[in-house]
């Protein structure tokens, strides 16, 4: 019972995230200034393309289906190799998304006085690492 509800809760927490990058698709712009990694003159890192957006929401919906379906309300009736596999792979990616890679991103970055670096210490990094554990733990439990 206690691996449905944190399965439910990942499932969640990935609908809302993929919400919200449909709704930067498409236009918005709320929080837009805290989600692109930036140098410290304030430049972005990268030029994020709308397509890398859809992706983002589209994988974000995917794993919000594929936590619904690890928690049993629906049945899958297909291969059960990939879902196993997705069911490491998933908090695997999100640690290492908290981790960081040591210089914009992460528990670990070095550039430290940005919007962006601010909000990933207070939000993304911890949210990484909680969807990790949580992924983790259904996995263990």
């Amino acid at each position: 019972m206690f691996t449905v509800s944190l399965s439910l809760v990942l499932s969640f927490v990935f609908l809302i995230l993929s919400s919200i990058h449909f709704y930067w698709l498409f236009g918005g712009n709320l929080w837009l200034d805290r989600v692109i990694p930036t140098k410290e003159n304030q430049d972005t890192v990268i030029k994020i393309p709308l397509i890398a957006t859809l992706f983002s929401g589209l994988f974000m919906l995917a794993f919000s289906a594929v936590y619904f379906i690890k928690s049993g309300w629906v049945e899958w009736t297909y291969s059960v190799a990939l879902p196993i596999k997705i069911y490491w792979f998933l908090p695997v990616l999100f640690t290492l998304r908290a981790i960081g890679d040591f210089r914009y991103l992460g528990f670990f970055k070095k550039v430290k006085s940005t919007k962006f670096a601010q909000a990933d210490s207070k939000v993304f990094a911890p949210l990484c690492l909680g969807i990790g554990i949580t992924g983790f733990l259904i996995q263990l439990i």
